[in-house]
């Protein structure tokens, strides 16, 4: 069969599927909180995914395809009973917990837990902040290990006054948001461009019904038991069955590539 076939059919496919299988927009533009929702229609994270592939192809974002955001059994629809004065945010008072868990709730340290706490969303603000505070934070952190020592502080400090010894606005903003590179010569701008288009469409097709870019089987929703299996051990000396720790101890499963 021809490609071109091929994509002829998906796209009649995509045309009928796809308007009904894409995910409404999430209220507030909040990350969703599925624990309230019907189970999806059979088939529809496959569908989006087909979708995106041929319509973005390889430019897909963190959040189009079946990538959405995480979901979770707890969250602000659970919280907002202690909104006691309806204003959309709760108080410390309200809560009536203990300091400690209100400043974990309360992301972004406003003195108030209100839904964007639980936004973990590309367009959350409090997630961009920190995007840029991190790419901050690793240019004062010489030896990676996750923290800012004394001596790098004053490093970053020498740098950033040219051994004058004092801060300026002008000197702060030029170590923090130093000037980009010169622009790339056409042939070099070609090549790189070339070499970062990421894979076809029909690469992309064919992984999906490969099973290459994830199973076309849905897991299960919030508060169903997930699919039993049985793997070896890391070892290779033993097997493991999820099944066997049910209802004995937590269990975490960590998927993802390493490669």
């Amino acid at each position: 069969m021809s490609r071109l076939l091929v994509l002829t059919v998906l796209v009649q496919l995509i045309a009928v599927v796809a308007p009904a299988s894409l995910p409404a927009a999430p209220p507030g533009g909040t990350a969703r909180d599925q624990s309230s929702h019907a189970p999806p229609a059979p088939g529809r994270e496959f569908a989006e995914m087909l979708w995106m592939i041929m319509t973005k192809g390889a430019n897909m974002g963190p959040t189009d395809g079946w990538f959405h955001p995480s979901a979770s059994r707890f969250g602000w629809n659970q919280l907002k009973a202690h909104d006691q004065n309806g204003d959309d945010s709760i108080s410390p008072a309200e809560l009536a917990a203990a300091p400690e868990y209100f400043r974990r709730l309360d992301r972004d340290h406003d003195g108030a837990i209100k839904a964007e706490d639980f936004d973990w969303s590309p367009q959350s603000a409090y997630l961009r902040q920190l995007a840029s505070t991190r790419r901050q934070f690793l240019m004062m952190d010489a030896d990676t290990n996750g923290k800012i020592s004394r001596a790098e502080w004053d490093a970053f400090f020498t740098k950033a006054t040219q051994d004058s010894g004092a801060l300026s606005l002008e000197s702060l903003g030029a170590v923090l948001y130093p000037p980009s590179s010169p622009a790339p010569s056409k042939s070099d701008a070609k090549n790189t461009a070339a070499a970062s288009a990421g894979p076809s469409r029909w690469t992309l097709l064919k992984g999906l019904f490969k099973g290459e870019l994830g199973s076309r089987f849905e897991g299960p929703n919030i508060g169903e038991l997930a699919p039993d299996f049985t793997l070896k051990s890391h070892d290779g000396k033993g097997e493991i069955t999820l099944s066997t720790f049910r209802g004995s101890t937590p269990v975490v499963l960590v998927f993802g590539s390493f490669t």
